[in-house]
């Protein structure tokens, strides 16, 4: 089911093209070069991420294994261990198509206070960054911890189309000196 407003749904590491794109291209690193068959391969690793999802490479070398895929080794724990990397960077390079086909364009500003959600509470915050071609905001909320300058944390990354409006009158809102 869609909630978001926009005509398509956002990508995510759960997308079945995502999966497969990542599990074909680690088993033609795998295979480098052998006999083995990459499609067969590429089915059971996407499996082994299905089913085992935020798994290390040496969980999923092990359900590759026990499902009598490949034998594990080393150098496959270690390949299988960028999974999810590589599965958030196809997401991030899909996310900027989206974004791009479906014209999607910052509501907010930077500076504008908003409301967001976060645990199941929400927060007063400020936006001090926009990643317009992810479509997310990085709002500040102090009342989170969040600083405005030097090392440490300094906002939550919200996608735009889960900004909620302010619900408090401007003029009552303030945000906590940093």
């Amino acid at each position: 089911m869609n909630h978001s407003k926009y005509p398509s749904t956002r990508p995510n590491k759960h997308d079945d093209d995502i999966i497969t794109a990542v599990a074909m291209a680690i088993a033609k690193r795998l295979n480098h070069g052998g006999s083995g068959n990459e499609d067969d391969m590429a089915e059971g690793i996407a499996e082994a991420i299905k089913d085992n999802p935020g798994a290390d490479g040496y969980e999923l070398a092990r359900k590759l294994d026990d499902n009598g895929w490949i034998e594990v080794d080393f150098s496959m724990c270690e390949e299988l261990d960028g999974v999810f990397g590589e599965m958030m960077g196809i997401v991030r390079e899909k996310t900027k198509e989206w974004v791009g086909a479906n014209g999607i364009k910052p509501k907010n500003n930077l500076g504008d206070l908003v409301e967001i959600t976060q645990g199941g509470r929400q927060y007063n915050g400020e936006i001090i960054q926009i990643y317009a071609d992810q479509a997310e905001y990085v709002v500040n909320v102090p009342d989170l911890g969040h600083i405005k300058d030097g090392l440490g944390t300094h906002g939550c990354i919200i996608k735009f189309e889960d900004m909620h409006e302010l619900s408090a009158d401007p003029k009552d809102f303030s945000l906590a000196t940093q």
